[in-house]
């Protein structure tokens, strides 16, 4: 009886839009914070390019990539091009090689601590390739380049490139930064070459997902047109169903907005290898909201709220001290999982 009688634009109502637009502000810092991360390193499945602290008698792994197989005579599956810059101090280092490894157990099939203990020499024999690195080439504006063909014909297999300093003496190894530049293809994948075996239809499954949402967007719609309806006729259901719409709405809305912006990095990533870092980490975001709506909405529901009883200002505050902190937290990590180098192991 006490809902029939609110009005359906009352004070709650304002409130919570006071609310929304703050969350909105709280989203644009957070973008823009996002954007200087991705601006400090940039790392993707075909080009992996950034810098690595150069360490005596250490193996780094730079990249990786899953390539498929060839059965045919020659097994050529794909190609690797590396290009490696140094300063000019790195003249004075130390004997070095770049390595290939893959995910089969005689070569690199953990990170057990009896691989960690091997010497450089140890992890030249396990190998699939290696070439020793020229400084004096590394310090030119080109750079030293290496190109390899990935040969295999069983399965599709993980390869990861490495940097080995196999110097007999550290003591004239100085604190030098190795920039590197790996770009990895799959030669039989036609517009698909860019992506690695395991990402090769993924353009395919974001855009079949963007004309589901555009559906679900669509449908919704016309939804909350009837629902709205039901409130302006002073209905006491079409008053506390409102907010539930508009909610679902904009959680629907916000996961279109990371399949189109998805779709458009993935585009962009098999003509480049790079695609478009922006457009990936505005992904992040639409999604990380999307998530965050809807997780919201299902706590008002399982609270009786936009069902049984009003949604108001306070409630959305409290989704918002409950949710939040974690909501960050969890998207902070997929942004360091997503270009940390860590992820190449």
């Amino acid at each position: 009886r006490g809902l029939a009688r609110r009005r359906p634009h009352s004070r709650p109502t304002r409130a919570m839009a006071h609310v929304v637009m703050g969350y909105r502000q709280d989203i644009l810092r957070t973008a823009v914070a996002c954007v200087v991360l991705l601006s400090t390193q940039c790392c993707d499945a075909l080009v992996a390019e950034g810098s690595v602290q150069w360490r005596a008698n250490a193996t780094t792994i730079i990249a990786k990539f899953c390539y498929t197989f060839n059965p045919e005579q020659d097994h050529r599956a794909g190609t690797l091009n590396l290009t490696i810059h140094a300063p000019a101090e790195a003249r004075h280092l130390g004997l070095a090689y770049m390595m290939l490894f893959d995910d089969e157990d005689s070569s690199y099939g953990d990170t057990s601590s009896e691989w960690l203990a091997m010497s450089c020499q140890e992890r030249l024999r396990h190998s699939r390739n290696s070439s020793p690195i020229n400084w004096g080439y590394a310090t030119q504006p080109d750079g030293a380049s290496f190109h390899i063909a990935i040969r295999q014909k069983v399965r599709p297999r993980w390869w990861y490139v490495a940097l080995a300093d196999c110097s007999v003496s550290a003591n004239y190894l100085q604190d030098v930064q190795v920039q590197f530049k790996a770009s990895m293809v799959n030669d039989s994948y036609g517009w698909a070459s860019e992506f690695s075996t395991d990402k090769r239809y993924v353009l395919l499954v974001v855009c079949a997902l963007a004309c589901i949402y555009s559906c679900l967007v669509a449908a919704q719609h016309v939804a909350s047109r009837i629902i709205a309806r039901d409130a302006k006729d002073d209905r006491a259901r079409g008053k506390a169903a409102h907010p539930f719409a508009r909610i679902l709405v904009a959680g629907i809305s916000f996961a279109l907005g990371e399949t189109v912006c998805s779709a458009m990095h993935l585009a962009r990533f098999a003509q480049n290898g790079v695609g478009l870092p922006i457009m990936q980490v505005v992904a992040q975001l639409m999604g990380w909201s999307s998530s965050f709506l809807l997780a919201s909405l299902l706590l008002l529901v399982s609270q009786g709220k936009c069902v049984s009883y009003l949604m108001v200002a306070s409630d959305a505050w409290k989704m918002l001290r409950l949710l939040g902190p974690f909501s960050i937290s969890c998207f902070s990590l997929e942004l360091w999982a997503e270009y940390s180098l860590s992820r190449n192991y």
